[in-house]
């Protein structure tokens, strides 16, 4: 029955980083400095931009459909 066994202790893995990936790299630390991370602000601005622009354009939109379809229904143009 040694599909009832607990499986075997495996070692720490901390030199490893998260989810098994390298670690930090010493010699190239000071050759390339980090770039400093965006303000959280600075990571929703684009979205929040395109949050506004959204119903501007739907208005638009709207506006020359509604424009087109009283055109074509008078017969002039």
């Amino acid at each position: 029955m040694s599909q009832l066994r607990a499986p075997d202790a495996r070692p720490e893995r901390r030199e490893g980083g998260r989810h098994g990936r390298p670690g930090a790299r010493s010699h190239s630390a000071a050759a390339r400095p980090r770039a400093a991370q965006p303000s959280p602000e600075a990571r929703i601005r684009p979205q929040l931009l395109r949050t506004a622009v959204l119903p501007a354009v739907a208005v638009m939109l709207t506006g020359a459909a509604a424009v087109i379809l009283t055109v074509r229904s008078t017969g002039t143009a």
